[in-house]
């Protein structure tokens, strides 16, 4: 079944339409997986940001996890392949700001940096392949402020609930969810309704995503679920206010400053667990 389509000139959603019923703009031709995936990764350093942030996200989460393991070379080469394999020791990976009930206790940054952060080679791969699907529809029927704003905020409240359930957890996947439930409400209200090809589509992703997690031990379903909601959350207020000038001004603040709560989370994340890290070296200070 062919992909339901944005149009690349009016960006209102077509469904499989060779011509914009809106724009009568004409559409290329589908396109595999493969190849968007690939479009993607070599758009990773192009200069153009605001064609591009779908592409900076997949850049910095793949440095994070080159992070990852020059940290476990440096601290506990040992663990190396388990790094690569299934994530770094717990302590490296809190010190990175992976997310846990800690986020009640001081560490208000973990929702957001624990975003970036992956178990391994095969769980960073499935969502740079996710993300590279669902992350340029939302920027193509929205805007790329409101992407990272639902992406960040989406993936915050995912972590949040699995907090709150006692779950430690890292991995882009609750903020892929809150994507899924970004498109499903902009498709459903904006689009053809229930019949809309891309409401169907993301559905269809949202389920098979939560019975996977339900089913496999050791996802962390939770943050699915609250990311889910966040982004429908995220999408009904794209809805309703997407024609006002000041709602997407506040968007594009409100995505700037959580962006820099991120960055600025990394940082006291890594002074915060210094002394775990380096404890002789916290002595000798």
């Amino acid at each position: 079944m062919s992909k339901p389509a944005i149009c690349h000139k009016c960006r209102k959603l077509i469904g499989i339409a060779k011509i914009c019923p809106y724009c009568f703009a004409v559409q290329s031709g589908p396109t595999s997986w493969l190849s968007s995936l690939k479009r993607t990764i070599g758009q990773l350093f192009k200069n153009n940001w605001q064609d591009s942030f779908t592409s900076r996200v997949l850049m910095i989460t793949v440095i994070m996890f080159i992070i990852e393991l020059l940290a476990t070379l440096i601290l506990a080469p040992t663990y190396f392949f388990q790094a690569l394999l299934v994530g770094p020791r717990g302590d490296i990976i809190m010190a990175l700001g992976a997310s846990s009930p800690m986020v009640f206790r001081g560490h208000w940054w973990s929702p957001l940096t624990a975003i970036f952060l992956h178990g391994g080679v095969i769980h960073l791969g499935f969502n740079l392949m996710a993300l590279s699907f669902i992350a340029q529809a939302i920027e193509r029927i929205s805007t790329a402020w409101f992407f990272v704003f639902t992406y960040l905020i989406s993936g915050a409240l995912g972590f949040l609930l699995s907090a709150a359930m006692n779950q430690p957890s890292i991995g882009a996947s609750g903020a892929l969810f809150g994507l899924i439930g970004c498109g499903m409400v902009i498709s459903y209200l904006l689009g053809l309704g229930k019949n809309d090809p891309m409401f169907v589509m993301l559905l269809n992703w949202a389920i098979m995503g939560l019975l996977f997690g339900f089913v496999v031990p050791g996802i962390d379903n939770w943050a699915h679920i609250g990311g889910l909601v966040g982004g429908a959350g995220c999408g009904w207020l794209w809805s309703k206010f997407y024609r006002v000038k000041a709602f997407k001004k506040a968007v594009m603040w409100l995505a700037f400053l959580l962006c820099l709560a991120t960055a600025v989370g990394w940082v006291t994340s890594i002074i915060t667990f210094f002394p775990i890290l380096f404890p002789q070296a916290s002595v000798s200070l």
